[in-house]
């Protein structure tokens, strides 16, 4: 009897130590994808300024670190939730759909997806996720302008130096983080 509480006592800590550590959560645990609840967003959005808009284009350029303005939302996505960003129902209708996704895994294999981001505008906010992802899927409707982007960075909350810019060629492109090290923020980037 010693002996059978003495497995179960380990069994259970070492359950408890792998659910509580960030970078060993089970996206498995999540179920698939297409069951995942959407969460519409309603919280504050950030709106950028021409001014803001030249600054972000130059820092982009010349790949120099960025700090998030104060006023631009921080996201906290849990894994397993589509996050729908849009303000009204009309922008999907106006310019087609628009998708980015964060994989812990490399080539954004589906089975290792952690969340993802819908419809979102210019810079709308920034999304941390609890899990270091290493790849990044950037999805568009339809082919041509405007055109969603993704911006990546290491740590949580979109500062410091940026780690890299996710394109689309046509209407799906993945991206992988070839430094090992993921990342765990990023901001949508649509018709600025």
């Amino acid at each position: 009897m010693l002996k059978l509480g003495i497995s179960l006592w380990a069994c259970v800590t070492t359950v408890l130590a792998q659910s509580s550590t960030r970078s060993e959560m089970n996206l498995k645990d999540l179920g698939d994808p297409d069951t995942w609840p959407v969460i519409k967003y309603g919280g504050p959005r950030y709106e950028m300024t021409p001014e803001q808009k030249a600054e972000i284009l130059e820092q982009r350029v010349n790949n120099d670190s960025w700090g998030r303005p104060d006023d631009m939302p921080v996201i906290e996505l849990q894994p397993g939730i589509h996050l729908d960003l849009s303000s009204d129902s009309h922008h999907g209708k106006r310019s087609g759909y628009h998708f980015i996704g964060a994989y812990e895994g490399y080539n954004c294999s589906a089975d290792t997806i952690i969340a993802d981001v819908f419809n979102f505008g210019c810079g709308t906010g920034c999304v941390s996720v609890p899990v270091a992802a290493n790849s990044g899927v950037v999805l568009q409707e339809y082919h041509g302008n405007p055109y969603p982007t993704m911006d990546v960075w290491r740590g949580p909350g979109c500062q410091g130096s940026r780690l890299s810019h996710f394109g689309v060629i046509d209407t799906r492109s993945c991206t992988n983080i070839s430094d090992g090290g993921g990342y765990e923020s990023f901001i949508g980037w649509f018709n600025c």
